[in-house]
């Protein structure tokens, strides 16, 4: 009976819906920089790990219960008040460091494409492998307030668009360009707010004494 019940709430329509309207409300809050965003992401996760369960595709099981973990994190980090030292709740990492962490990624997608190449589909299965590891990348970053982090989500939709382009799926490529509309927007707000944070450090600094 228990499972009639879950198998019929993970195929409803409706639930598929709910989920891609959590997605697109946890980008946009991230994107506005407000700490609801974890909430968002938390639901848009539990609603997906019962749809691909239902769809018995482990990988995208495994990557949202793993988003779950990171918004329950994501939420207690985004609480953590200004630091001391620090002028902005943002940060941008150096070029170098994302050349280090888009190899280690490429990396690991190659390691993993073959380790559990059951997770993957025989039409694409590095793409998915990259597109796995790296979106829990751009969900760790986030957490952080990386800047960067809308970049690399900017590159996974755009990814998963061209993938899922063919298949005609209206909903699926909605969400896809809502997402890189969304990324773009995210990374054009998080530099104004760093900015400001810049700004209104500077001029809370003590001005020098005159003698």
């Amino acid at each position: 009976m228990q499972h009639s019940i879950l198998l019929t709430f993970a195929s409803h329509p409706l639930t598929e819906f709910s989920a891609i309207l959590f997605t697109l409300l946890y980008m946009y809050l991230a994107a506005r920089g407000n700490i609801w965003c974890w909430l968002a992401g938390f639901m848009g996760a539990f609603l997906y790990t019962f749809i691909f369960i239902y769809l018995k595709i482990d990988s995208q099981v495994l990557l949202n219960i793993i988003y779950m973990l990171i918004a329950v994190y994501g939420w207690m980090v985004w609480l953590r008040p200004l630091g001391k030292n620090q002028t902005s709740l943002f940060v941008s990492l150096s070029a170098k460091n994302n050349i280090k962490l888009m190899i280690a990624i490429i990396g690991l997608a190659i390691v993993f494409r073959y380790l559990l190449a059951p997770w993957f589909s025989e039409t694409h299965p590095f793409v998915e492998s990259w597109l796995f590891f790296a979106s829990l990348l751009a969900s760790a970053l986030t957490m952080f307030r990386v800047m960067e982090s809308w970049i690399y989500w900017l590159l996974i939709n755009a990814i998963s668009l061209v993938i899922y382009w063919r298949t005609g799926e209206t909903v699926t490529i909605a969400l896809f360009l809502s997402g890189m509309l969304l990324a773009i927007y995210g990374y054009y707000n998080w530099r104004q707010l760093y900015a400001k944070d810049i700004q209104d450090s500077l001029q809370k600094a003590p001005k020098p004494r005159r003698v």
